[in-house]
């Protein structure tokens, strides 16, 4: 599907005075995309480990997102969005190139190539200025995530501060704005403060509950520590105490809360700058996190769906109205729905596709990949925390585990993600045929995307990198 562009304000009070009969947001889309203007500003915000069962607007009990009501009030809100891999570095590849991860294969010890053709290149060939604020060493310029930015500013904390504010990248883009073109741009986000240890300045640490979150669970250290990485998580799992465990799911809310205020801040800041209206604006997530729920904390350990299901809004230049989609999408649909939102190609072959389509009111059955909506599959690589790959042919999940930090190795996990969403029951002895069918289908779809290499090159890890990542918990 092509796009001639976005409608500016203007044409907004015109047609509502013809006959026309604008009645809805779809119909004035349908009518704009037909006129060409230069492209729209594009705001892709990545919120570093944000599972979307956290969040109000996708059900949480707990008012921890009241800064995206508003963006949520004129947005579509995709319920279905995941990632194809549960930590950040392959996810975010996946998000910037449209490859899925066992296609581009980055993983812990390999960096991106310029063999892709990233997002940010893609549309700076298109004319616009590209600009990117990642808080996260995974996403950095030794891991090639920098390709196709005109300014690539790293904000990385050390061994102590193990990372900065999101209020300092909300700074940073403010003074980017002072002194910015009058060309269309692409600014990129990733705030961290929702990614362990949760960091939420003093000031703000009563803000959900009217109370400091309850004192116990420490990020990278006691029971995180003792299950994720002593090698008997079993009977580590047995230490872990109830008010560890409420300690841990408060500090991640307050930490939720405090950053999507943040982003609210931001939002009002893009408004009163006459910057809001007209851009495209994206907010998601590169991961979930583990609360627990399965007896795990941190992220990279699972395939579980609070790791993988993520949450995403997307509001179109001067929209007015929300929507909430049940359509399955991932992130690797973003790219080429953002190039196709713009009336821009996607300069190579890729594994996400556009559902910029659903965006503008048209049917779901007219998804450009159908077969794909049948079966998503996801992926993860990292031999110290574990190795498998999980199938969603709804309402049917099958997890496949290869080895992982529990010492499993060739386990299946069946679930019925439609009657038990918390994936509680595993239901693999009972359905032996399906297990059996869905793992061959899994076994095709790794060989047709088949990682030969040609997207990733060796990651130098020198000392300061090391100590960033070994802050964050990515190494020991």
């Amino acid at each position: 599907m092509r796009r001639k562009g976005f409608i500016i304000a203007a044409l907004l009070v015109v047609l509502g005075g013809t006959g026309f009969g604008v009645a809805s947001f779809s119909g004035l889309f349908s009518y704009a995309k037909k006129m060409l203007f230069p492209p729209s500003p594009v705001i892709l915000i990545v919120i570093d480990a944000l599972r979307a069962d956290r969040l109000s607007q996708y059900g949480y009990d707990l008012d921890t997102s009241p800064g995206l009501n508003d963006l949520a009030s004129h947005s579509t809100m995709f319920s279905q969005c995941y990632t194809n891999a549960p930590w950040t570095r392959p996810s975010m590849t996946t998000l910037f190139t449209g490859l899925h991860p066992i296609r581009h294969s980055v993983t812990r010890q390999t960096s991106l190539s310029d063999n892709a053709v990233t997002l940010a290149e893609s549309l700076k060939l298109a004319g616009m200025t590209t600009v990117g604020i990642p808080l996260n060493p995974n996403v950095s310029k030794r891991t090639g995530m920098n390709q196709g930015f005109d300014l690539f500013e790293e904000m990385f904390g050390n061994s102590t501060a193990a990372y900065l504010n999101v209020k300092e990248m909300r700074r940073l883009a403010r003074m980017w704005y002072r002194g910015k073109s009058k060309d269309p741009y692409f600014l990129f986000m990733l705030p961290m403060n929702v990614h362990g240890p949760y960091k939420v300045p003093r000031s703000k640490r009563e803000i959900l509950f009217g109370r400091k979150p309850t004192r116990g669970f420490s990020y990278r250290n006691t029971a995180l520590k003792n299950v994720m990485l002593s090698g008997n998580a079993a009977e580590a799992r047995t230490r872990v105490t109830p008010k560890q465990i409420q300690s841990l799911q408060e500090k991640y809310a307050t930490a939720v809360r405090y950053t999507t205020d943040q982003l609210g801040t931001f939002f009002e800041y893009l408004k009163s700058k006459g910057y809001y209206d007209e851009a495209l604006i994206i907010v998601t997530s590169d991961h979930g996190e583990e609360l627990f729920d399965h007896g795990g904390f941190s992220h990279g350990f699972t395939l579980y769906n609070e790791l993988l299901h993520v949450p995403l809004f997307v509001k179109l230049p001067f929209q007015t109205e929300a929507n909430v989609v049940d359509e399955q999408v991932t992130l690797a649909d973003i790219y080429p729905t953002i190039m196709d939102l713009l009336d821009l190609e996607v300069p190579q072959a890729i594994d996400g596709e556009s559902f910029a389509h659903i965006l503008d009111g048209e049917a779901p059955e007219k998804m450009l990949r159908p077969k794909a909506r049948e079966t998503e599959i996801f992926s993860v690589a990292w031999p110290e925390r574990c190795v498998g790959h999980a199938i969603l042919e709804w309402p049917w999940k099958l997890i496949e585990i290869y080895s992982n930090y529990e010492g499993l190795e060739n386990e299946s996990f069946l679930f019925n993600v439609e009657t038990d969403p918390g994936e509680t029951e595993n239901l693999a002895g009972s359905y032996p045929d399906l297990v059996k069918r869905l793992s061959k289908k899994i076994e095709k779809d790794v060989a047709n995307l088949g990682g030969k290499g040609a997207y990733v090159k060796s990651l130098v890890i020198d000392p300061e990198m090391k100590e960033q990542l070994k802050a964050l918990g990515y190494i020991q």
